[in-house]
């Protein structure tokens, strides 16, 4: 008798433990989405502000609008409230590089006519300032998106022409990206920055 009500008990025990520890896990194994909104302390007008003084800066040191660097941030980063940009300060969906500190989370992608979810490996920083620093450095070595990229984004008037170059070089898989982005910048009154 004593052995069954042992053995009982056993098993309640391993059922309580799958119940509590085992089940709560298995089910968060899945990698996590860059574009998870978190809960932040900031409206959308606050994370502009904050950014701004810095993109500001960086442009100028590189021959470029404000305006269109705010709205790829806008854009890229949901207004800072995406999972990317909240907890590993990347505002611009920049990829890791060889060497790079990384994380693996998902993201859609537009690949053959159709949205796709795909793991990629984006890159990590410590600030917003060091990730819009080294976007625009990345710009203008034309390592990832060619040179040409740079010199139309300095040279065109306005920022419609930059956010065609943008997308016809191949910053984001988004057939749209242009017109989002220009649609972004007009509605948050971007310009302002330039």
């Amino acid at each position: 008798m004593r052995r069954r009500l042992s053995f009982a008990y056993f098993l309640a025990f391993v059922f309580i433990f799958v119940l509590v520890f085992w089940l709560p896990l298995s089910s968060r194994t899945g990698i996590p989405s860059s574009t998870e909104k978190q809960s932040v302390a900031y409206t959308k007008e606050e994370f502009i502000r904050e950014i701004a003084p810095t993109v500001q800066k960086a442009a100028a040191s590189y021959g470029l609008r404000p305006s269109v660097i705010l709205g790829q941030a806008v854009l890229a980063s949901d207004y800072g409230r995406n999972l990317l940009a909240v907890k590993y300060h990347n505002l611009f969906g920049i990829a890791a590089q060889p060497g790079d500190d990384f994380i693996d989370l998902k993201t859609e992608l537009y690949e053959d006519n159709v949205w796709q979810t795909r793991s990629k490996r984006f890159k990590i920083y410590r600030s917003w300032d060091e990730a819009i620093y080294d976007y625009l450095d990345l710009l203008k070595s034309g390592d990832l998106w060619g040179e040409r990229v740079y010199v139309q984004m300095a040279t065109l008037k306005g920022y419609k022409g930059p956010a065609q170059s943008l997308q016809g070089a191949g910053f984001s898989t988004d057939p749209d990206y242009a017109l989002k982005l220009t649609q972004l910048i007009e509605e948050n009154d971007l310009t302002q920055y330039d």
